[in-house]
């Protein structure tokens, strides 16, 4: 599905069997130049799995069909779901809030607002999730707009991990990469060092926080891609996951089967600067991130130089942690985002066209070298000191890991497998390794068999095991929302038949005639969506549900809300008269063989998670509707964990357009800007004129009451 919009068209397109595989962003300034000065033209991306693929069956042997009608059978492959399955492939890559590549001439990837969960708890003025981040804007043809339509980059549950085989890779990427990759004396290409080249791009471009690894497993004829840095949500946390070892002596009547032990620790020369500084008062500073080292130099005292600190804080002394929130902040907001300036920040510029709410002033979106190097080196120092940040309170793992490997020599064992994981008894350890901090995973395994013995021979390699603070989606209850859903629902009925005092025809017409689904209708229209425009939100529901739009018809009680969603509420109307009335509210399920009578509809436009104390999290949606209080209103319903709504009573279905959900929202937010809480009787001739559009786009022929543009 394309979206053009003034001078930018977004297309996607299937590739290899793959919905969405590639992207086609037009009007891009990447460097080329003619003698009139920069030249715009088409970039093109793929899914990394997608070019994966190409090279499994392109580049591969195969066996021989089997003489049945199968399929021929490649002697390797990459471990990873095909075709519609990348959408929810579970290999994983590290990432921290906003997530953002930094360098589309590399990748691109579709990202958050730049909030510190669990850090940042600020809400005013100064708090960096104020910031007016292009995310979203119906009138800026914002690229992440477009990414969060069909990327499936992001896991919704876990702003932390992404999906490394959903990233999008600049065709002429993969094509230099491949152009400067060396060659044998017979001129081939090494596949594992070609895809390594390209990881190294992925991870120069989000900030340089992943350690991503290839390996080939032999017994299974796959080569295995991950990013080693540990991920927050991943880790098993119970006991009983993993065998645990006895490695030395007799514990609790448990013997041991281990008969000689091997351990040593090698530290690769990158790590020498990163300990240097995990030795001072603080492991996490602008000129590096070592909080993980710090743990190792606990109650140590260089005597020479007792604490370290880089050029920057000694100009701005904060002390603590505030004082690395400070910098973090202040990266942000002058080097990476900022606005009011004669030049436009190196993020407006890359990812926004035309977009005048935020001040840019060209018709292209900015790929230049220079414009991808600097807020490469800026973002780099940000996204690290934010990940030292959420390592020191425990809400992600710390990055690094000092690793040692350890040789077991044990009595004959089969069935152990490369990469298993197991656990070990501390007793050998050195104090520096928490308790129970630590998992082992196999990386080769060697039998010696003679006629007086068996011995297996075990190599590891130690991988931190990372235990997070738990975060709760809602389960507490805030206790500034003293009111419960249900309550704060029939708060909005009662608003919406609140009495009114009506002057004239087209007052009386307003008044007298509900216009919620027009709003929906609207917004819809203005979306270049497929949609049954109609006056009742239960005709465009049940038209939806018999089929023949671009829409579904899903279960409230099974659905996880997404973005572009219209959920459907019963409504309570009037079964009595104007002078005795009688409220009585609608009783549709989403079983119900027909869908008719009072009910309201609201667009989703943001899911997110707030943090109600330290370290515990609950999900939420906003959710925007009309003629809720006589206006365009934007309402909070809170969610299940699951993402599914918290409270379900009343809900009838949740309809969800195939494609543009991201696109719907921006427009019912744009919408909600501009009717600015202004009441449907206002004097206010744009806000008359916009209701109008409403009333006609859902059919309630309006035109009786308004002759040469004026109201009657």
């Amino acid at each position: 599905m394309g979206k053009t919009e003034n001078y930018s068209t977004v297309l996607y397109t299937n590739f290899y069997n793959t919905e969405d595989g590639g992207i086609i962003i037009s009007n891009t300034i990447n460097g080329d130049k003619s003698l009139d000065g920069e030249i715009p033209s088409d970039s093109v991306f793929i899914k990394f799995g997608v070019l994966l693929t190409i090279i499994e069956e392109n580049f591969n042997l195969f066996s021989k069909k089997d003489g049945f009608g199968g399929e021929k059978t490649p002697q390797i492959r990459f471990d990873f779901k095909r075709g519609s399955g990348l959408k929810n492939d579970d290999n994983y890559m590290s990432i921290i809030p906003p997530n953002i590549s930094t360098n589309p001439q590399i990748c691109l990837v579709n990202y958050r607002k730049p909030i510190i969960p669990g850090v940042d708890k600020k809400t005013g003025k100064d708090g960096v999730q104020e910031q007016d981040f292009p995310i979203s804007n119906s009138t800026a043809n914002i690229i992440n707009d477009y990414l969060g339509n069909a990327q499936n980059f992001l896991v919704e549950e876990n702003p932390f991990i992404g999906r490394l085989f959903n990233v999008f890779l600049n065709l002429r990427f993969t094509a230099r990469v491949l152009e400067a990759a060396p060659r044998n004396d017979d001129g081939a290409i090494s596949v594992l060092s070609y895809i390594k080249a390209i990881l190294e791009g992925i991870n120069s471009s989000m900030g340089s926080i992943n350690n991503f690894k290839v390996t080939y497993d032999e017994s299974k004829g796959t080569i295995k891609i991950w990013d080693e840095i540990p991920k927050h949500g991943l880790v098993n946390k119970k006991d009983d996951e993993f065998t645990k070892i006895n490695i030395f002596g007799v514990k609790n009547n448990q013997g041991s089967f281990v008969t000689n032990i091997g351990l040593d620790a090698e530290i690769p020369q990158d790590f020498a600067a990163n300990i240097s500084i995990g030795a001072q008062a603080s492991g996490n500073n602008l000129q590096g991130n070592s909080v993980s080292f710090s743990n190792y130099n606990k109650g140590l005292i260089d005597r020479i130089i007792p604490e370290n600190l880089d050029a920057y804080t000694i100009k701005n002394p904060v002390e603590g942690r505030d004082g690395n929130i400070k910098t973090a902040k202040e990266i942000l907001k002058e080097k990476i985002f900022y606005t009011g300036q004669d030049k436009l920040s190196p993020v407006v510029a890359m990812y926004t066209l035309g977009g005048k709410d935020i001040g840019v002033k060209d018709i292209n979106y900015n790929f230049t070298p220079e414009v991808c190097s600097d807020l490469t080196e800026n973002y780099t120092n940000y996204i690290q000191l934010v990940q030292g940040m959420l390592a020191e309170k425990d809400i992600i793992p710390s990055p690094f890991f000092l690793p040692f490997n350890l040789n077991l020599e044990v009595e004959g064992i089969s069935g152990i497998k490369l990469f298993e994981r197991f656990k070990i008894t501390d007793d050998i350890l050195p104090p520096s390794y928490e308790k129970d901090s630590v998992d082992i995973i196999v990386k080769a395994i060697n039998h010696d068999i003679d006629i007086k013995s068996w011995k297996t021979t075990i190599d590891t390699l130690s991988v931190p095991r990372h235990i997070p603070k738990i975060i709760n989606y809602g389960e507490i209850k805030d206790p500034e929302d003293k009111k419960s859903e249900e309550e704060k629902y029939q708060d909005y009925l009662a608003e919406q038949n609140e009495p009114k005092e009506p002057s004239g025809e087209w007052e009386k017409f307003v008044t007298d005639t509900p216009w919620s689904a027009g709003f929906i209708s609207w917004v819809m229209k203005e979306s270049e969506i497929q949609f049954p425009y109609t006056y009742a939100h239960t005709i465009y529901a049940q038209k939806i549900r018999n089929g023949g739009y671009p829409w579904q018809a899903l279960d409230p009680a099974t659905t996880k809300i997404k973005l572009g969603d219209v959920v459907i509420k019963n409504r309570s109307s009037n079964k009595g008269t104007e002078e005795a009335p009688n409220w009585v509210m609608n009783t549709l399920t989403y079983n119900s063989s027909v869908w008719e009578g009072s009910s309201h509809g609201d667009i989703v436009v943001e899911v997110a998670e707030e943090e109600y104390s330290p370290g515990v999290f609950r999900r939420y949606t906003l959710v925007i509707g009309g003629n809720v209080g006589n206006t365009v209103k934007q309402k909070k319903w809170f969610l299940e964990k699951n993402g599914t709504l918290k409270s379900k009573k009343n809900v009838v279905v949740v309809l969800r357009p195939n494609t543009l959900g991201q696109w719907i929202a921006n427009i019912a937010k744009k919408e909600l800007i501009f009717m600015d809480g202004r009441k449907e009787l206002s004097a206010n001739i744009n806000f008359r004129d916009r209701l109008y559009e409403y009333y006609e786009v859902g059919l309630m022929n309006p035109g009786q009451y308004r002759k040469n543009g004026i109201y009657t």
